[in-house]
């Protein structure tokens, strides 16, 4: 209860989406039936609604039980955050529409640049000198998602690594939760999976914190690398652990 009411009260949306995207994959894997994984995401759409301000849109039907949900909400969470899912807003504008134009610089950048790409820690950079549109206002130092970062800065062959590798990982996890040695390995490899999904999710959605100033050993792409030997490791190991197969009996002649 404590670890939620904090997890809550950091306003946190990429940590909102790395919990609940761990969560839920874990809970999926772990449920045994499609009745209580679907009981899983129903219940997973209902918190939802206390952090994406998502009923409204259902809501607009009937002004009266929007208004009376909105007024719960800029109350729980404060009318910055509410507004910052709503690009129409300031706050929303500087949260969603400036990282997706700073998205779409990076697609062109890498467009241009696909082979090595226009180097490490050069977004803001070439942002600033070319790529930003009148559409944007902020000077963004990255493209605010993974992907077309890497392509952007390291180029295209470096984003097709960066995907063999965690494709590679998430590929080791899974067939030791399809076949573990037991079940404190499948539980392992549940886990790793789901921190894997959930770091993948954040990364996607709002990219990691490599240049800021006071992550001075760029702490979330630690943690990935951590995640990704760790999936190596433990497919290894698990695979070193599994019973060999028993030999057929042999089959006698009957004369």
């Amino acid at each position: 209860m404590v670890s939620a009411a904090a997890l809550f009260l950091t306003f946190s949306k990429s940590a909102y989406l790395a919990t609940a995207g761990g969560i839920v994959t874990f809970f999926l894997l772990l449920a045994t039936t499609w009745r209580r994984r679907a009981s899983i995401v129903l219940v997973s759409v209902a918190l939802s609604a206390f952090v994406v301000p998502w009923p409204a849109l259902v809501l607009q039907a009937s002004p009266t039980l929007e208004n009376a949900y909105s007024a719960v909400m800029i109350r729980m969470v404060g009318a910055s955050r509410y507004y910052s899912w709503n690009p129409a807003m300031l706050s929303g504008r500087g949260s969603l529409v400036e990282r997706l134009l700073a998205t779409e610089a990076a697609v062109h950048m890498a467009a241009d640049h696909p082979i090595l790409g226009i180097g490490l820690d050069q977004f803001k950079t070439d942002y600033v000198g070319g790529y930003k549109t009148s559409q944007a206002h902020l000077a963004l130092d990255s493209a605010h998602t993974f992907w077309p970062e890497v392509a952007a800065e390291l180029g295209i062959p470096a984003l097709l690594v960066v995907v063999l590798i965690f494709a590679s990982a998430m590929l080791a996890l899974w067939r030791v939760y399809r076949a573990p040695p037991d079940r404190l390995t499948r539980l392992l490899a549940l886990t790793l999976l789901a921190s894997l999904v959930a770091w993948l999710l954040v990364a996607t959605a709002f990219a990691g914190d490599m240049y800021r100033p006071w992550r001075n050993m760029s702490s979330d792409f630690v943690m990935m690398a951590m995640l990704v030997a760790a999936a190596f490791a433990l497919s290894r190991g698990a695979a070193g652990r599994r019973l060999p197969a028993e030999p057929e009996p042999a089959v006698s002649a009957s004369y």
